[in-house]
């Protein structure tokens, strides 16, 4: 599986227990694929092949918890700098 964006999560651990489960960086999967027309079917076939060939370096994925607290994190983060803008914008329309 691809880990682009977010969306590879929901799959990952709905599955992850009953499947063995690779999720692979996709910039590292499109070095490896010559990919002429991209289709998703064409796609999943040479992800595959890529898999059962061992050419796929399977990325780190932290436990639950773990990225429970990244996310929360990243949240905050993202609030910080929501506000530090919202200042920023406040303070410039003051020295107008």
């Amino acid at each position: 599986m691809e880990s682009t964006g977010i969306y590879w999560r929901i799959v990952y651990w709905s599955l992850h227990d009953r499947f063995e489960m690779i999720v692979a960086n996709a910039r590292e999967i499109h070095d490896l694929k010559k990919a002429r027309r991209k289709t998703d079917k064409r796609d999943s076939v040479r992800i595959a092949r890529l898999c059962l060939n061992a050419m796929i370096t399977p990325s780190y994925v932290p436990n639950w918890e773990i990225q429970q607290l990244k996310d929360l994190f990243r949240a905050r983060v993202n609030l910080v700098e929501m506000r530090t803008e919202c200042k920023n914008i406040v303070h410039k329309h003051l020295t107008l």
